[in-house]
């Protein structure tokens, strides 16, 4: 199936969407209600903004993160890297419409 999809720009991506996943965060996980020591699944995670903040807020067990953009994860490997040197963390490129969950 062909895709729409189009990834080019790790850094115009985090200007335009991770500044909102930045702020709208807090409220997500909230609502999200995750309960300590849950395993997460992120799909869709792009630079990984949201995926930090649930990593620095919630009390998970273990966290994934997916997306279909290898730019997009090879610059939230990147940041996690820098924040984070001793946490390796798990990111997984994939296509969704091929994915059986």
């Amino acid at each position: 199936m062909p895709t729409m999809f189009n990834a080019r720009d790790a850094g115009n991506y985090e200007k335009l969407m991770g500044r909102w996943s930045r702020r709208l965060a807090p409220l997500f996980i909230e609502h999200a209600a995750i309960a300590d020591g849950e395993e997460v699944l992120e799909i869709g995670c792009g630079t990984g903004s949201l995926t930090f903040a649930l990593a620095e807020t919630a009390a998970i067990a273990g966290l994934t993160a997916i997306d279909h953009s290898e730019i997009y994860l090879a610059a939230a490997k990147a940041k996690n890297r820098l924040a984070h040197p001793s946490r390796a963390g798990r990111w997984l490129r994939t296509a969704l419409s091929r994915c059986q969950l």
